[in-house]
């Protein structure tokens, strides 16, 4: 690709940076190929390693059904719900809070970094831990003692071994002493992130309860049969490039809001030559200048030789998102 066109249409432009931006290139998507993008998910996996990822859900299950009813001395089923891709930027991370669920950190043994983490809601937590002592109804108390806090440990490890027990390209463990009431792990803005939602419930099916991994999305690639070679990774960059640079090209219209006022048709149909409009601006006050329907500068007027101007006097918003 030696020239670029300046003509391409934005929403286009928009869908093959998104694209090549979030993950390699698809030697399997053709290059003229538009489709629907959704730009608040990474759309790290395509439908093909999502039908894998479905599939290896069974197994998942199963193993999470046999170390929680294990654990219990009880039996369960386990059922995976949904699995969506989302940003690390869309996680809470707040401070300890008695409506944050339980997390427990993950660690991935294949890199040595951090894997993602378990997350159990409050309500979930009770239930367990109920189930776990054999008593009918969970506390009252929405503050779990030690005690608990070390049962909860206990399952919250089990689970994580079923994980890691569920495929060969998943060795993780669970990080000693992470149980908090906040996102265990340092996350860096726009991580692609897997959440994989399963519940638990009783074989009579009277009591359900819910959790889920939330995990990196690059754990999952030997799972999904995702290929991330140096050479893809390379196209990925290559295209990025490519299309960043198009898009630093397309032009976009500037607009100075000097000032506005409201008249009714009657003063409008009243106006004459040499009639003065007094408008809502005072002397010295900034105008605005408007990119694609956002205030983006704070200016002011200036006269260059013959023509107007403006000087920029404030930067409101540096996020130009055409």
């Amino acid at each position: 690709m030696t020239q670029v066109n300046n003509k391409i249409p934005r929403e286009k432009l928009q869908a093959l940076f998104m694209q090549y931006a979030s993950s390699p290139a698809s030697a399997d998507a053709p290059d003229n190929q538009y489709t629907e993008y959704d730009f608040h998910k990474p759309n790290y996996f395509n439908k093909e390693q999502i039908s894998r990822l479905n599939n290896y859900f069974e197994t998942l299950s199963s193993l999470l059904a046999e170390h929680f009813s294990n654990i219990c001395s009880k039996p369960f089923d386990v059922k995976i719900i949904s699995i969506d891709e989302i940003f690390s930027q869309n996680l809470i991370n707040t401070s300890q809070d008695e409506k944050m669920p339980y997390n427990l950190a993950i660690h991935n043994n294949n890199t040595a970094g951090i894997a993602g983490f378990l997350s159990i809601p409050q309500q979930s937590a009770q239930s367990w831990i109920t189930q776990l002592l054999g008593e009918t109804e969970p506390s009252e108390s929405e503050q779990l003692s030690d005690l608990e806090l070390s049962l909860l440990t206990e399952i919250a490890d089990a689970l994580v071994n079923a994980l890691s027990n569920s495929h060969p390209g998943l060795n993780c463990q669970p990080v000693e002493g992470s149980l908090s009431r906040s996102v265990p792990v340092q996350l860096d803005d726009c991580m692609e992130m897997s959440r994989i939602m399963f519940e638990i419930s009783n074989v009579k099916q009277e009591k359900k309860s819910q959790a889920c991994f939330v995990l990196l999305s690059s754990c999952l690639d030997a799972v999904a049969g995702k290929q991330n070679t140096a050479e893809n990774q390379n196209d990925g960059q290559n295209y990025k490039k490519i299309i960043t640079q198009c898009l630093k090209n397309q032009q976009v219209s500037l607009f100075a809001n000097f000032a506005k006022i409201k008249l009714t048709i009657e003063d409008v149909m009243n106006l004459q030559t040499d009639d003065v409009i007094l408008l809502d601006k005072k002397i010295g006050q900034p105008i605005e200048l408007i990119i694609e329907g956002k205030k983006i500068f704070h200016a002011q007027p200036v006269q260059c030789e013959d023509s107007y101007g403006v000087t920029i006097t404030k930067v409101l918003n540096n996020n130009i998102n055409i």
